[in-house]
């Protein structure tokens, strides 16, 4: 799983970031798996790290912070809560066997280096 790519704003700017994981993840098919609950909060960024949004288009990916931030990303282990929200959401989901498997903790060595190689 590369990360999360994703759009966020208010009219009339609508920046657009990607949020770098990094994890190799295997799913049985068939299965439904927790992966953990993750917070991505942007904060300023600072020399050679990662940006958590492309640069263009300049005045969005500006003022929706995404060009002159980077992340801060945490990943925990809230399944009884996240999953009994998903399925408030998803009735689909009420008698559905799901695992846990929750991803390790981000290195963000890890994602600025492949940030920077590409």
């Amino acid at each position: 799983m590369r990360g999360i790519t994703g759009q966020s704003g208010i009219f009339p700017f609508h920046g657009m970031f990607f949020t770098p994981l990094h994890e190799t993840v295997e799913i049985k098919p068939n299965s439904i798996v927790y992966l953990g609950h993750i917070d991505a909060t942007v904060v300023e960024r600072k020399d050679g790290e990662l940006r958590a949004g492309p640069v263009i288009p300049l005045i969005d990916q500006a003022a929706t912070g995404f060009s002159g931030g980077t992340w801060n990303i945490s990943v925990s282990d809230q399944f009884d809560a996240d999953v009994s929200e998903f399925k408030k959401d998803f009735p689909a989901l009420t008698n559905a066997s799901i695992e846990r498997e929750v991803l390790p903790a981000w290195d963000k060595q890890k994602a600025t280096e492949w940030w920077a190689n590409h």
